[in-house]
């Protein structure tokens, strides 16, 4: 598949094969809706597009493997064989910040099985990063952790700019003369016309134009739109991240016993 976005069933077949086969995947959704910093995303994150990413056999300079990723519609949601892909607890899926992706499949009736939490495994694994700018989000482990700057922030994917025009009534004083000739400069009345001088105030509307900056609504970014390829790479580069952060971890020694479940019990639900 040597496209980003996979837009039909034919596509979202050969995306399920490579998942099954690689037997792990990294998962992200791209959701609407509501607030993240202020309400849960249950009963309310409707997913825009989402993605899934895979290793390739090819090793990067940093000591991970480069991985590939694809990003989908929310109708893919639906098909089958992907809904049972995300279903399956066999096949493992790397997901940053977890249970609101979770949640947000949950509200398309997707039960999502196998999953495991990057943000907390790389918390246990390397509680060091506490220090570092950002500490253990997405964006700031692909700086600290994997030698990359993220393309874009999910605000940044959205924002832009337009010109718009700002309308405006303004009273302007009109002056004239009763010989009807603009500008007359006559002064003296003749027997045959005056120049009676006279000012009056008039409404006039003026127009003037500014670049203003405003927020494009994520369900506004479709394939016609001119964010839709910053989208797309910005919702593939998370997937893709999720899975290199979980090799990274998996590489290095537990420091204690995971506390949340008994010993040698996995992360995945």
């Amino acid at each position: 598949m040597g496209v980003d976005y996979l837009s039909s069933p034919r596509q979202w077949d050969k995306l399920v094969k490579l998942v099954r086969e690689s037997g792990v995947c990294g998962l992200d959704t791209e959701f609407y809706g509501l607030d993240c910093s202020k309400q849960s995303c249950v009963g309310r994150a409707r997913v825009h597009v989402w993605s899934a990413a895979v290793r390739t056999a090819r090793m990067g300079p940093l000591g991970f493997r480069l991985c590939r990723g694809w990003c989908l519609p929310v109708a893919a949601l639906d098909y089958p064989p992907v809904k049972a892909l995300l279903e399956d607890p066999k096949i493992r899926k790397e997901v940053h910040n977890q249970p609101v992706d979770h949640h947000a499949l949950a509200n398309h009736g997707v039960t999502l099985r196998g999953a495991r939490n990057t943000l907390g495994y790389i918390k246990w694994k390397l509680p060091h990063l506490i220090n570092t700018p950002g500490r253990f989000k997405l964006k700031a482990l692909m700086t600290s952790l994997l030698g990359r700057e993220p393309v874009n922030t999910f605000k940044g994917v959205l924002a832009d700019t337009r010109v718009v025009s700002i309308i405006k009534m303004k009273r302007k004083p009109i002056k004239g003369c009763s010989c009807g000739t603009p500008k007359c400069k006559k002064r003296k009345s003749t027997l045959f016309e005056t120049h009676d001088k006279w000012t009056r105030v008039a409404e006039v509307e003026t127009v003037r134009q500014k670049v203003e900056k405003f927020d494009w609504a994520l369900e506004e970014v479709t394939p016609e739109h001119p964010k839709w390829d910053l989208l797309v790479e910005y919702a593939i580069e998370d997937a893709v991240a999720a899975l290199q952060i979980e090799e990274i971890a998996d590489e290095v020694k537990e420091p204690a016993p995971w506390p949340y479940a008994p010993r040698g019990a996995a992360l995945a639900r």
